[in-house]
């Protein structure tokens, strides 16, 4: 029986962690899109990735009645196959912005480029 209230005690503490880190990412998610540094697209998704982790934590039995209706097994192998699908989908996000930033990066530089040696052809005129 000791070993049942620790675990339960050691839940309850995750719990409340879960619970807090979540409203924490919450309310970032909030503060960044109000100061613009994301935008609505980003701030609808991390609002509905830490929602749906809030109410996991609110209602910890909620995952799995759903996962009964759904009739699959195991929370934690469609917990790990969830999350590697949305890492996979933030990488190849960050890879396309990098990518397109790289692009403007070059673009700006070749136009500076040019305008330098322009403006240096007309000041061996003078």
């Amino acid at each position: 029986m000791a070993e049942t209230s620790i675990f339960n005690d050691s839940f309850q503490v995750l719990q409340i962690i879960g619970l807090l880190i979540s409203l924490f990412l919450i309310g970032k998610a909030i503060t960044d899109y109000k100061r613009e540094r994301i935008g609505k697209g980003a701030f609808l998704f991390w609002i509905t990735i830490w929602g749906v982790a809030l109410l996991a934590f609110i209602i910890p039995k909620a995952p799995q009645a759903l996962l009964s209706l759904l009739e699959v097994g195991d929370v934690f192998i469609i917990a790990l196959i969830i999350t590697n699908v949305i890492l996979f989908i933030l990488v190849y996000v960050l890879f396309t912005n990098v990518y397109s930033l790289n692009n403007k990066i070059k673009s700006l530089v070749q136009k500076l480029a040019l305008k330098e040696k322009i403006s240096g052809e007309d000041n061996e005129d003078d």
